[in-house]
């Protein structure tokens, strides 16, 4: 998927019965979405490349996400509108 293909990285949260569990959803020009989770294989790269596209350090945005709350609203990390 390219860049130019993308129009919106948002995380959420959510609580489980014995953890929380933190997605990221990539939404497509098509209006397709790709939900990861920040278990799976390729977050930390997601994470990464989101913080190179947006020229921000990959500690502010893992801050981003860590300090979002459990069950409360998304959180975009890129967003087509914003981007260089």
């Amino acid at each position: 998927m390219e860049w130019e293909d993308i129009t919106e990285i948002h995380t959420y949260k959510i609580g489980a019965m014995t953890h929380i569990v933190t997605y990221a959803v990539v939404e497509h020009v098509s209006g397709h979405q790709l939900e990861l989770r920040d278990d799976m294989q390729g977050w930390d790269t997601l994470v990464q490349a989101v913080a190179s596209r947006m020229n921000q350090p990959v500690a502010d945005t893992r801050s981003m996400i860590s300090n979002q709350m459990v069950d409360g609203d998304p959180v975009v990390l890129y967003s087509s509108t914003d981007a260089y």
